[in-house]
Parts: C-alpha cells; sequence; structure tokens
C-alpha cells in the first residue's frame, strides 16, 4: 500500500467554519536510525522494528539474532547520548526502550529464537514509577484484604465468647429464679 505524500484534515472550528488542511505524512520506515538521531525523533524508534517484518520469514535475507543485538545495541548507544546531550530525561529513555521491548516482542512473536533475544538484549530495563506504585497499591491491597479478614475473625471469636457469656448468665438467672 503506497502512502501518499499528503492527507486531508477536516478542521472543525467552534464558530462552525470548517477548513481543509492538506497535511505532510510522516513515513517512518522511510528514516534511518541516524536520522533520526539527527533530528532527535526518538519517539519514533518503537516503530523501526517494524521494518523487518517483511524480512521474518524470507530465506535468503532471513532476520538473524546477530543483526538484531547490533540493532538494539545502536538505539541504545543513540539513546544514551540523547540523554546525555539533554534532550530526553531518564525516564524518557527507560519509556522509549520499554515501547521498543514491546514492538519487538510483536514483530519477531513467531521465532522464538529472536523472542529470547529480545528478552536477554532488554531484560535489565528500569521499571516505569508507576509499575512500582502499582505493584505497592496491589500489595496494600493484599494486606488490608488480610487485616479485613483478621479483624472478621476477631469479631466473630469475640461474638461468640459474648453469646457464650449471655448463655451462662441466663443460665444462671434460671438457677437463681427457680430456688426463688
Amino acid at each position: 500500500m503506497k502512502i501518499s505524500d499528503f492527507l486531508q484534515a477536516i478542521v472543525t472550528f467552534q464558530d462552525g467554519s470548517s477548513h481543509l488542511y492538506k497535511v505532510p505524512t510522516m513515513k517512518v520506515q522511510t528514516f534511518t536510525l541516524q536520522e533520526i538521531k539527527e533530528k532527535h525523533l526518538t519517539f519514533l524508534i518503537p516503530f523501526v522494528p517494524l521494518r523487518f517484518r517483511n524480512r521474518l520469514y524470507s530465506e535468503k535475507n532471513a532476520v538473524k539474532s546477530e543483526e538484531l543485538t547490533s540493532f538494539y545495541d545502536e538505539i541504545m548507544v543513540m539513546l544514551n547520548q540523547e540523554v546525555e546531550n539533554g534532550y530526553l530525561s531518564e525516564t524518557q529513555r527507560t519509556m522509549v526502550v520499554s515501547l521498543l521491548r514491546k514492538s519487538m516482542i510483536r514483530v519477531f512473536y513467531r521465532d522464538e529464537s529472536l523472542v529470547k533475544e529480545v528478552l536477554r538484549l532488554t531484560e535489565p530495563i528500569r521499571k516505569f514509577e508507576w509499575e512500582d506504585l502499582e505493584k505497592e497499591l496491589q500489595e496494600e491491597r493484599k494486606r488490608n484484604k488480610e487485616e479485613l479478614q483478621e479483624e472478621r475473625e476477631r469479631n466473630e471469636a469475640e461474638r461468640q465468647l459474648k453469646d457464650a457469656e449471655i448463655e451462662r448468665l441466663k443460665a444462671r438467672i434460671r438457677e437463681l429464679e427457680e430456688k426463688q
């Protein structure tokens, strides 16, 4: 499918007027890693592995583990330079790497050796802060649930003790009434 160099977008404003704009398309697959680096378009990196799709089942030009490792290493060098030069924060770098990992797994999901290589390459990435917070929240919910269950059990035990005391007192009252 050929993507045109321009697309059209109709923008409707609050006053009811509509305008047709001619918008240039950004063809991600035409950018080399060098162009992405030069133009600081690191947000495109997770889309770059899509280039490998047409070679996955090629017998002559199949994607090899070494090529994947080299590709990933080149991206990591680029991202680290972007952080050093102040174009990316460490959090943004981590986010790009996480999205790249997911993208690569989706592209290579049918080739177990390539998926293992992706996992090996990307395993040491740092988690996002929200992932840690989500884990803490789940642990806190579990603790709260356990504490609630313990409290219910204590309340049940107390209720049984009070019921037993009430029965003992009723029996004592009956005993005293019979003596009279």
